[in-house]
């Protein structure tokens, strides 16, 4: 499922540096959707990389981290908003 997303986000990126004005500059569309295409690709590089060889890297360990967190709501929410406002409340009162 989340390919077919990928793909169709990747094509109406794509329809959209066509269209738009913005992107409508001196380099010929088929150099701009070379270079975004090769950017998607580097993308999946990196996280290829990051997920096979560093134990998922910083951006894994994020999207861990955030979801340790938000378990944290159901069960304990004081300590659910001590975690995501930094503030320190006293241990004893938990």
């Amino acid at each position: 499922m989340e390919w077919i997303l990928v793909l169709i986000y990747a094509i109406l990126f794509s329809i959209l540096l066509k269209k738009w004005r913005f992107f409508q500059i001196n380099i010929p569309f088929k150099l701009l959707l070379s270079v975004f295409l090769i950017k998607i690709a580097a993308g999946f590089g990196i996280a290829y990389i990051y997920s096979h060889f560093y134990n998922g890297g910083d951006t894994f360990t994020y999207m861990k981290d955030a979801r340790l967190i938000y378990s944290a709501l159901p069960s304990a929410p004081l300590i659910y908003l001590q975690f995501i406002t930094g503030i320190e409340t006293d241990p004893l009162s938990l």
